[in-house]
């Protein structure tokens, strides 16, 4: 999904059609795996997350980013660190593929990526 939303993004951002079936083949697996936040970190992927909002965003197609949308907000939301004296207040655990090496700065600035898009 990482890969596939990372393309779409990419091939909006040169200008390339954004139509067809491949793109309509694209949004239609990205909708299939709508951002949720697992506890455990087994199913969260904050790079794909990010790409996907990139990609639909600049689709502008609202039947896909809606519920993108929704999805991205609820997962981001559910998830950031809150707890008042906590260092880490504010951000997001790096609970995914690439957590290990990008740590809690990476996370969090893909998250608030995510948001901001």
């Amino acid at each position: 999904e990482a890969m596939t939303a990372e393309a779409l993004a990419c091939r909006l951002a040169l200008d390339q059609p954004g139509r067809g079936e491949l793109v309509e083949r694209q949004v239609a697996l990205m909708l299939k795996k709508l951002p949720e936040w697992d506890p455990s970190g087994r199913t969260n992927d904050m790079y794909y997350w990010f790409h996907g909002t990139r990609a639909l965003n600049r689709l502008g197609a609202e039947r896909s980013l809606g519920p993108w949308r929704a999805a991205m907000h609820r997962a981001a939301l559910d998830s950031q660190r809150s707890a008042r004296g906590d260092h880490a207040a504010g951000s997001w655990d790096p609970l995914d593929p690439w957590g290990p090496i990008g740590g809690r700065v990476y996370a969090t600035a893909l998250m608030c990526l995510s948001l901001e898009t």
